[in-house]
């Protein structure tokens, strides 16, 4: 028997994680998984008042309004610990196929704020969606944007392209850097020949935009595209290695985050580091 794919979603019941188990529940839909949604209350936190017997009752209601709503089976944790670990425990025990959070810049008083968001995204193993926006319509995640960095490897950039090709049929946007420099031209046009190449073997539909900037600001100038080509999603390979200038200024990451444009945002480990 097949096992089926499982998804974690987390919530503190703000407006911003309420959005993301909306998105959460489309995409269990789109990939037949079941959603799981965790909460966690900290040792430590002085905020919330309600017992734990209180949030697993409150969680118990939502989650039936959820299934009923979108025809998904849900699943509901809520537990006390730190909040990381508890995160990444119940991930791995579930082995979720990706973590799902939603995110406002501008409510620092959540749970899930910058600091915590960013910290999730650098230390997770599973995939990290980072939702920002209100479930508007069932028909999205049909058009992503894929960044074709010259530097990094991009395979798993690209397996999850090929994942939401298969089961939404979605097209992607490849993002290319155009260069004069021979060297730079070469990596750049081998990386996107092998990523058109995976993508073709799986008969996932994409186009190509090239642009010539840098290719240290392509994920920005991804991002800023997605707003204006109106993309659901935007994939991207992070470091778990972060340089000692990340405890300075904020790094790439943040930066996506902190930005105005509310696309949602995949954040995928390199398999190589």
């Amino acid at each position: 028997m097949t096992k089926k794919n499982q998804i974690l979603v987390l919530t503190d019941f703000s407006e911003a994680t309420r959005y993301a188990v909306q998105h959460a529940a489309l995409l269990s839909k789109i990939f037949n998984a079941d959603l799981n949604i965790l909460f966690v209350k900290e040792n430590y936190s002085g905020n919330i008042s309600e017992n734990i017997s209180n949030i697993r009752n409150e969680l118990h209601e939502y989650s039936t309004d959820i299934s009923n709503e979108f025809f998904i089976k849900v699943f509901y944790f809520a537990l006390e610990g730190k909040l990381k670990d508890t995160i990444f425990q119940i991930a791995k025990k579930i082995d979720a196929i990706f973590l799902i959070v939603g995110f406002n810049k501008v409510l620092t008083n959540n749970q899930y704020n910058l600091k915590t968001v960013h910290e999730i995204i650098k230390s997770s193993y599973h995939p990290v969606l980072v939702v920002k926006n209100k479930l508007e319509e069932e028909n999205l995640y049909k058009n992503i944007v894929l960044p074709v960095k010259s530097s990094m490897e991009n395979k798993e950039k690209v397996s999850w392209a090929n994942f939401f090709g298969k089961f939404n049929n979605s097209k992607i946007t490849l993002v290319s850097v155009k260069t004069k420099k021979q060297t730079q031209k070469q990596k750049a046009e081998l990386k996107l020949n092998d990523t058109v190449e995976h993508l073709e073997r799986n008969k996932t539909n994409y186009v190509i935009h090239s642009t010539n900037f840098k290719n240290k600001v392509i994920d920005f100038e991804s991002l800023k595209l997605s707003q204006s080509i109106e993309a659901d999603l935007c994939l991207f390979l992070i470091k778990k290695k972060q340089t000692p200038l990340n405890d300075i200024f904020q790094s790439n990451e943040m930066k996506m985050l902190n930005s105005k444009i509310k696309t949602t945002l995949m954040f995928i480990h390199s398999e190589n580091e």
